[in-house]
């Protein structure tokens, strides 16, 4: 179902994290190599995207709409279905 169609109600749950410092769950991602890591001993994991080739313009590619096609550049092509009315 799409967002736009849905509406949900959030409680927000005021759970006590044991201090009154807001700042102090603010940390940083970096990347070295492969490795993300994620600062104040968060951990880290291993990217493993291999992209075969060294040119990242490549990966651009342009979306266009043309009644109920929606295709992207150098590819593939969809059709959409009809909106209905709630």
């Amino acid at each position: 179902m799409p967002y736009a169609f849905h509406t949900h109600t959030v409680t927000i749950n005021n759970a006590d994290d044991a201090d009154a410092d807001i700042t102090n769950e603010l940390q940083v991602l970096t990347k070295s190599s492969k490795t993300i890591t994620l600062s104040n001993g968060g951990g880290s994991v291993t990217d493993e995207t291999e992209d075969p080739d060294p040119d990242p313009g490549n990966e651009i590619q342009t979306l266009s709409i043309n009644g109920l096609d929606l295709s992207i550049s150098e590819g593939n092509k969809v059709t959409l279905p009809q909106a209905t009315s709630l």
